[in-house]
């Protein structure tokens, strides 16, 4: 979707974060889930003008970060 197409649904949904890259978080470092989540975040907030305020793991799979 381009930007703009994600800015004409947020006019009527509500849109949530995912990751920049759709990677699975799971194994990766600690700093590589913090650039493809914060990454996301910045991305959503710049481009909607507004907080992103939910959020879904890729694949709906998550651990703890090590």
């Amino acid at each position: 979707m381009s930007e703009a197409e994600i800015k004409m649904l947020a006019q009527h949904f509500e849109i949530g974060g995912h990751t920049l890259t759709h990677a699975r978080l799971g194994g990766l470092g600690k700093e590589r889930v913090y650039e493809e989540i914060d990454g996301c975040y910045r991305w959503l907030t710049a481009i909607l003008d507004k907080l992103p305020v939910s959020f879904c793991f890729p694949g709906g799979v998550y651990d703890t970060v090590s």
